[in-house]
């Protein structure tokens, strides 16, 4: 009998030491390279690289504008990895980021920076060897940027209640229609994608004089 029992102690033991309790273990996360840097955008990114034997309930990027780190869970993700976009940011600004995790006990990846780049200035300019006694053309840069753009316009002051011509897809605009020998000035002005409105700088030309004509044959 007492061996019997002996036995069984000795089976129940050896049955212990081969299904050890699993160790209680952390998640773990990465912090990436940031993309798509732009004047006001970036895309942080990260990676789990551990899950841990907890329950994850939130990831994401902790960005630092200067003002410390604020959390902003994952916009987002692709199995491991995830990230957050960034937009409205302040243009030539460096920003801290690391990326974290969140399993009852934050995790927190290795802290990177990145600057954001010089904000991009928008132009409107008139050819002088477009201008004609009855047209001109108007262009603009980075319409690439935006959703509209074009000038209001008047043979006098100009101001934002005068007449418009605007465009949405090439950069130049033709001015035709004009008078002869006439002053015209254009209040020119753009429309970013995400609605906001900039007036540049205010431009004056006279039409040509003389009526050109070419000879053909």
């Amino acid at each position: 009998m007492k061996k019997s029992i002996f036995l069984l102690i000795m089976i129940v033991l050896f049955s212990c030491n081969n299904n050890p309790v699993e160790d209680n273990r952390s998640a773990q996360v990465e912090t990436l390279e940031v993309e798509q840097i732009s004047d006001i955008t970036g895309m942080c990114k990260g990676k789990i690289t551990d899950k841990g034997t907890g329950t994850i309930s939130q990831y994401g990027i902790e960005l630092d504008d200067g003002n410390g780190y604020e959390k902003h869970p994952r916009t987002i993700s692709s199995g491991d990895h995830f990230g957050v976009e960034f937009v409205g940011l302040t243009p030539d600004k460096t920003y801290r980021y690391r990326a974290y995790v969140d399993d009852g006990a934050v995790q927190y990846g290795e802290e990177k920076s990145f600057t954001t780049l010089s904000a991009f200035v928008y132009t409107a300019t008139v050819d002088p060897e477009s201008i004609t006694s009855n047209s001109a053309v108007i262009s603009f840069t980075g319409v690439n940027k935006l959703k509209e753009w074009g000038f209001h316009y008047s043979e006098t002051e100009v101001s934002k209640n005068d007449p418009v011509k605007k465009e949405f897809l090439d950069a130049d605009i033709l001015f035709s229609d004009l008078k002869r020998n006439t002053q015209y000035n254009i209040l020119p002005y753009v429309i970013e994608k995400g609605g906001k409105t900039t007036y540049l700088e205010k431009i004056r030309f006279t039409t040509a004089k003389k009526i050109c004509r070419y000879r053909t044959g």
